[in-house]
């Protein structure tokens, strides 16, 4: 026992991030050999340390690190719940559950879960499920773990929830919903008129046709914005749909036509004389060679000029 409390005394600065390599751990014990390895043997099979095995650079190394489930955990300290007695109890209804009662219940689970994690920092997956009345703790906690504020280290049944690296307790809100953006009266097509009820629209006459739809709060039906100036009671126009008109497609833009007057390009190419008093043409381009009339001046002044060398 006098071992296993000193093994674990030694790992208790290491992490999952900075685990212990086994052979730094063995020279810091004095214990053989067998005896070692026996002690280690009984502790991960208690669940109190992780190993893991890394091959790099040809060397296999085995790295320890402490789970956390042997250390000051106070398993008789439960939330319970504490009922009246039955004299006291009121007759209640029975109350059909909803899908709204369900979303509030789901909440008041994953805060529970959260209160907890924020005192003391981690929790065993026991303790979460005794706390909350949950059946697991991962679909109320699954968000965070997305985020990366919490995380888990252990087996299945014995997990340890902590908080991750550098997370604060205040950290641990949830994350906001995403809410649509309401259409501004400024971007709206149809004009919003003051002085009739709330109109729903149920047809068209046609797209970019008069509008025909149903009031909100006298339910008459197959009314146009015009039939509504006779209803009582003047609320306004709140259209669930918008009327779009018909816009003609822009026609592309026309390319300019090319004349016959237009010169081709000039083919480019280069002259050289080798040391065989042989004039060569090199072409910069895929194209084949065509001189133009101005060209074939410009390569007969070249030569002219050349004559002397090649004759020689």
């Amino acid at each position: 026992m006098e071992a296993k409390r000193k093994i674990l005394n030694l790992l208790a600065d290491s992490s999952s991030q900075n685990p212990m390599p086994e052979a730094a751990l063995f020279l810091q014990l004095d214990l053989s050999a067998v005896d070692y390895l026996r002690v280690l043997t009984e502790l991960y099979d208690a669940r109190a340390i992780n190993r893991a095995t890394i091959h790099r650079d040809g060397r296999t190394e085995d790295y320890l690190w402490p789970t956390g489930m042997i250390s000051k955990i106070n398993y008789g300290r439960q939330y319970i719940v504490s009922t009246p007695p039955p004299s006291d109890r009121k007759a209640e209804a029975p109350i059909t559950k909803t899908q709204e009662k369900q979303m509030e219940q789901t909440i008041s689970k994953t805060q529970i879960m959260l209160d907890l994690l924020k005192k003391n920092g981690s929790a065993t997956s026991k303790e979460l499920i005794a706390a909350s009345g949950a059946a697991s703790v991962k679909p109320y906690l699954e968000g965070y773990f997305k985020r990366g504020l919490i995380v888990s280290e252990g087996s299945y049944s014995d997990k340890v929830y902590s908080l991750a690296p550098g997370v604060k307790p205040e950290d641990l809100v949830p994350a906001p919903r995403k809410r649509a953006t309401p259409v501004s009266a400024a971007t709206s097509p149809v004009e919003v008129i003051s002085h009739t009820h709330s109109l729903r629209r149920t047809s068209a006459k046609g797209l970019g046709q008069e509008f025909i739809g149903t009031c909100v709060q006298c339910g008459q039906e197959d009314l146009t914005i015009a039939d509504l100036e006779g209803c009582p009671n003047p609320i306004g126009i709140t259209e669930s749909e918008a009327v779009i008109e018909a816009v003609a497609p822009l026609a592309p833009e026309p390319e300019p036509a090319k004349t016959s007057q237009e010169a081709p390009a000039k083919s480019r190419f280069r002259v050289a004389i080798t040391s065989d008093q042989t004039i060569m043409l090199f072409g910069l381009s895929t194209q084949p060679i065509e001189l133009d009339r101005e060209q074939a001046k410009t390569l007969a002044e070249f030569v002219s000029d050349k004559g002397e060398l090649l004759c020689v």
